[in-house]
């Protein structure tokens, strides 16, 4: 029927898809390194060079690089294992990369490689992100971080935003 439901989180990824479109998630390898995820349109692919200093988004078809994802919006700061998490809205028009720990949401036009919006996760991590048809708008799901400290957590929420970042509505508590 067409239908497709996808859930990112920070700590991994899973789509239901109808049986007639092949999914395209998983890690395989390409001529310019380990490719993390493809766009749900084949367009677009997110590939982690091989030595680990470059992630870029490639053009499926052509091979060229459309951009390359800022250390800065990719590297989780001390700790050495942990690495960002990727996501295209439907039609691979945005690239949005977030972290299980302490990475603001970064929202990029995965053409041109122009960062849309930087969001600060506030103590949350990103459990899952959906989108409108043409991503210009898109929901958040955060939940709290864990803590070493006996300082109070912050409430869950859901979140939606314009592709700019722009907060539109926000459930606070959200169960």
């Amino acid at each position: 029927s067409g239908s497709h439901v996808r859930v990112v989180s920070g700590a991994s990824e899973c789509g239901l898809d109808d049986a007639e479109r092949p999914s395209h998630r998983g890690a395989y390898d390409s001529e310019r390194g380990n490719v993390q995820i493809v766009s749900e349109d084949g367009s677009s692919r997110v590939v982690a060079a091989e030595a680990g200093d470059d992630v870029m988004v490639e053009d499926v078809h052509t091979g060229r690089v459309r951009m390359h994802v800022p250390p800065a919006d990719r590297a989780v700061p001390d700790c050495g294992g942990c690495a960002a998490s990727y996501s295209f809205s439907p039609s691979g028009a945005l690239l949005f990369v977030h972290s299980s720990d302490v990475l603001p949401l970064t929202v990029f036009d995965a053409r041109t490689g122009r960062r849309l919006a930087s969001i600060p996760n506030e103590g949350r991590y990103v459990e899952w992100i959906e989108y409108n048809a043409d991503a210009t708008v898109f929901a958040v799901r955060w939940e709290p971080q864990s803590r070493d400290d006996d300082a109070p957590l912050p409430d869950s929420a859901i979140v939606a935003y314009d592709r700019r970042g722009r907060v539109l509505a926000r459930l606070s508590g959200a169960n």
